[in-house]
């Protein structure tokens, strides 16, 4: 098996490899891009609405009474699934789990604060009922390796913390990238929703470690 080493300069990376013959063999890589967002009412958005986005399909927002059709964006998305924490119901796994979630954020704020309208709207107006990321994939690495390993840091950031995560490759104009959307609160094995928010730190060297391990 190959061993790698891999450094940073300003505008690119580069990995080492050595394979068992004692070659050495460079691979520069752009510089990696990662974006971290939540998705948040106060901006008129839904988890629905930005599951729909990235997984080209249409859903349905029962808060508001909306169907969201992105099935116009299907031709540049080439994989999506949903990853659930172990133990969990399978029903958390379609894409409608998205529509629970949102609609889950104003039973919290009717059990939070009930006897405060204003506070209770407040809250409604202006729930975070999501986090996104957008990452950037080595065009030097295949689809397939591109996919493991978006897949392994969706379940070993998100998923293994109790997290749902949908994760959406795009291919648009030769611009690989992935998008990764993940619940703000946890579900156990009964399949009920955390009543407490999960705080998260995504840092780009998490999956840069993921992107060169790809190499080997």
């Amino acid at each position: 098996m190959a061993t790698v080493n891999w450094r940073f300069c300003q505008l690119r990376t580069y990995a080492l490899l050595r394979d068992i013959t004692g070659g050495v063999r460079i691979i520069f890589m752009a510089l990696y891009h990662l974006n971290v967002g939540y998705v948040s009412r106060s901006t008129g958005r839904s988890a629905v609405q930005s599951a729909a986005y990235i997984t080209g399909e249409n859903l349905y927002e029962s808060r508001r009474d909306l169907n969201v059709n992105y099935q116009n964006r299907q031709s540049d998305i080439t994989y999506i699934n949903t990853f659930i924490p172990n133990g969990i119901p399978e029903e958390f796994k379609r894409l409608s789990v998205w529509d629970k979630l949102e609609s889950f954020e104003d039973e919290y704020a009717q059990k939070r604060y009930p006897n405060s309208v204003e506070a209770r709207e407040k809250y409604m107006q202006s729930a975070q009922t999501a986090m996104t990321v957008v990452m950037a994939l080595p065009k030097e690495l295949s689809q397939d390796v591109c996919r493991e390993l978006v897949e392994e840091f969706a379940q070993i950031r998100f998923t293994s913390r109790g997290l749902i995560a949908t994760v959406a490759i795009h291919n648009d104009e030769g611009n690989p990238h992935a998008h990764l959307q993940i619940s703000r609160r946890s579900v156990n094995e009964k399949g009920e929703i955390s009543w407490a928010k999960t705080v998260l730190f995504v840092l780009k060297r998490n999956f840069f470690t993921h992107a060169h391990c790809g190499l080997i």
